[in-house]
């Protein structure tokens, strides 16, 4: 007896070890993990509801083998909840929305397998209950908790910086000044480069809040980091997107590192000659609330609120 519960447990908790790493190493990494093998499905990477369903597949398939152990519950999810606390010691930028918000949809997952098993009406019930979750927290919680962290994440030196005295290369290969290329009462100028996934997101965002503004009201200026992109890659893609409107340069004087910008996109609202805002980050989640803000931000410095 002493000698299966022993097997028993060794076995889930080998189990349960291993099924942490690979959770951690391929979903979390997915995105990696596919673009290693050459599949480009990016957008599915990061679907937290595959988290649930894999938990809850795995979980059910425990739980019916091994007669409903309670603990079996708490063995599944402790590495999980362990592996991810370490978001709470090294990875403060990642809170509140891996740790602990995250971590709600494998434990969500693993409850739902315990309580099908044990009950079917019960089980039924508290997946009724994910459904609703899933569409609140899509529609509402994830933004806005991904909103609150962008905004506190945000650097204040930023604000400091003299971008109009500085050159850069244009498509065609000449030197100017942002000043001498835009010149709208409020310029947008943000640096990126090419490859940069978030930066390629945000795109969108940026022609839409420019369809709200007249050109002498708003421009907007796309500088690329030359340390990271080279100008060939940089001259192709930015006459692909000429149509929009914006202002391509190209930054061969490493100017990103010169003021200390470690993340992309970075975007500076100039108003008069100065810097008004600053902005590092971007998600395709935040888009409706930072275009909502940002065209708070311009119609305030187009009135002289500022």
């Amino acid at each position: 007896m002493m000698g299966n519960f022993r097997a028993i447990s060794a076995s889930v908790i080998i189990s349960s070890i291993l099924f942490a790493i690979l959770t951690t190493a391929l979903v979390y990494n997915l995105s990696g993990t596919l673009a290693y093998l050459r599949i480009q499905i990016d957008s599915f990477a990061y679907v937290p509801e595959l988290r649930f369903c894999i938990y809850f597949l795995y979980a059910t398939y425990l739980f019916s083998g091994i007669n409903r152990n309670p603990v079996l519950f708490l063995i599944i999810c402790l590495p999980f909840i362990l592996i991810d606390a370490t978001a709470l010691i090294g990875g403060g930028k990642t809170i509140p929305v891996r740790f602990p918000f995250q971590t709600i949809y494998p434990l969500l997952g693993t409850l739902a397998a315990y309580l099908i098993v044990k009950s079917y009406k019960l089980g039924i019930m508290i997946l009724a209950f994910c459904m609703v979750f899933f569409i609140i927290a899509k529609t509402y919680i994830t933004p806005n908790l991904l909103w609150y962290m962008h905004k506190k994440n945000q650097s204040e030196h930023l604000s400091k910086m003299e971008l109009l005295k500085d050159t850069f290369i244009t498509i065609d290969q000449k030197n100017i000044c942002i000043k001498d290329t835009v010149m709208s009462e409020v310029i947008l100028a943000e640096f990126y480069f090419e490859g940069c996934s978030p930066c390629t997101e945000k795109l969108q965002s940026l022609v839409d809040v420019s369809k709200k503004f007249n050109s002498s009201d708003l421009g907007l200026v796309l500088i690329c980091d030359g340390s990271i992109t080279s100008f060939k890659k940089f001259q192709q893609a930015a006459k692909r997107l000429v149509s929009t409107g914006f202002t391509f340069l190209y930054d061969d004087k490493r100017l990103c590192q010169k003021y200390g910008i470690r993340g992309y996109p970075t975007e500076f609202l100039i108003y008069k000659g100065k810097i008004a805002g600053a902005d590092t980050g971007f998600g395709k989640d935040i888009s409706m609330l930072w275009q909502k803000s940002e065209i708070t931000k311009i119609k305030k410095l187009l009135n002289h609120e500022n």
